[in-house]
């Protein structure tokens, strides 16, 4: 008589979790080759028409550029000005010229880009954003061991609809990327050298003071980070004052929340915004309110989030901290577009790093999840991702407290 060996229940549901988990990978290989050669072939088939170039926000930047060429910074934002020379940069009237609404020192990093013409200079700026990239993905190999086993890892920026719209829109998404990346890897042990890096996030400021507390909380090293952060402003300040003058400076919040209309267009604009002002802008409307009660719902649910990470910080594993910072950062801010979601790329990476070290299904769905979301060609799917990522961002903090579910591998820095 032949005797059946009995297979244990743990055994049995080992098994049925490995099963789950192959079947993920394989949405995963097929979601990852499908996007990127739709995302390839979108870059490619926007940027050969010229007119694109011409709308893309890179514009802005290169007119900035020629400001500091022409030695005009004192007229930094002169807007008239602004629409002039971008008139005689691509050499016909614009019904609408793109404004520059950076701090005055962004301007120096496209200087550069200034001695030559317009679309060579675009082109430039595409290989620049492209050898990020591949810079990016040279540390992920070193960084996240886990991520390249598997095969196709190297494709997941290109396969990143946020990724390929900061390149198309000639936008610097891309360059932030990779100095978040570089905050996660120092954060813990050299503050604040973290610090410092955060500084360069003034050039977009939104993100700036809105993720700035919150990568407080998460400091060991609190003082040193600050130390960082206020030093590096305060360098990036002095050579504002030295471009524009201080009266300008001073001016310039005014000119770019309300003139120029980041909180504006964030309210105005909801549908085209991926932050929380697209959930709460229709539902506040149908009850006849309007911008004052949206910006304070917004504060209210901010200020309750820095108290529970300031009660459950110790509780939280850094990398989950990491990703919930990214994704609410992004969420709360009042100007928020796909192409700066590309930051997400980051938090997507941990993700990865963590579902291919446990062999989580679970996480693996969630990645394709993420990947999909911040699109805004499905129509009418803002409001839905938007919710969705805040869910997941908020998801970190509340229910991540079981870090042996939730670590990766250890960065070792040195």
């Amino acid at each position: 008589m032949v005797k059946v060996k009995k297979i244990s229940p743990a055994f049995a549901g080992k098994s049925n979790v490995d099963h789950f988990y192959k079947i993920a990978l394989i949405f995963l290989y097929i979601t990852t080759g499908v996007l990127f050669l739709i995302w390839t072939a979108l870059i490619l088939i926007m940027l050969s028409d010229k007119g694109n170039i011409e709308k893309s926000d890179f514009l802005a930047f290169y007119t900035s550029g020629t400001f500091v060429k022409q030695n005009l910074t004192k007229e930094l934002y002169n807007l008239p000005l602004q629409a002039e020379k971008q008139n005689i940069i691509l050499g016909k009237k614009l019904e609408d010229p793109l404004v520059f609404r950076y701090l005055p020192h962004v301007s120096l990093f496209f200087y550069i880009f200034s001695g030559i013409n317009f679309y060579k200079a675009f082109l430039f700026f595409l290989i620049i954003n492209f050898f990020t990239i591949m810079l990016i993905l040279n540390l992920i190999k070193k960084w996240f061991v886990n991520v390249t086993s598997l095969r196709i890892w190297f494709l997941l920026p290109f396969a990143y609809y946020p990724i390929a719209l900061t390149m198309i829109k000639g936008q610097v998404s891309i360059i932030l990327t990779l100095i978040l990346l570089l905050i996660y890897r120092f954060h813990q042990k050299r503050p604040f050298l973290s610090g410092a890096l955060w500084s360069i996030f003034l050039i977009k400021p939104q993100f700036f003071i809105f993720g700035l507390p919150i990568l407080y909380l998460i400091s060991k090293s609190k003082k040193y980070f600050v130390g960082g952060v206020l030093l590096f402003c305060g360098i990036w300040m002095s050579i504002g004052i030295f471009l524009v003058g201080l009266n300008s400076l001073i001016n310039y919040p005014s000119y770019t929340l309300y003139k120029e209309g980041i909180i504006y267009e964030s309210y105005n604009e909801w549908n085209t915004n991926l932050n929380l002002s697209t959930v709460l802008t229709p539902i506040i409307n149908r009850t006849g309110g309007g911008l004052k009660q949206i910006l304070s719902i917004e504060a209210a649910i901010y200020i309750l989030l820095l108290m529970f990470i300031t009660r459950k910080i110790n509780k939280i594993p850094f990398e989950s901290q990491f990703i919930a910072f990214t994704i609410i950062t992004l969420v709360m801010s009042f100007h928020s577009y796909p192409y700066d979601y590309a930051l997400v790329l980051l938090p997507l990476v941990i993700i990865l790093n963590m579902a291919i070290k446990n062999k989580n299904p679970g996480n693996i769905f969630l990645l394709m999840l993420m990947i999909i979301l911040p699109n805004t060609l499905i129509k009418n799917s803002t409001f839905a991702s938007v919710l969705i990522m805040f869910i997941i961002g908020l998801s970190y903090i509340f229910v991540s407290t079981h870090k042996s579910n939730l670590k990766t591998t250890p960065l070792n820095v040195k």
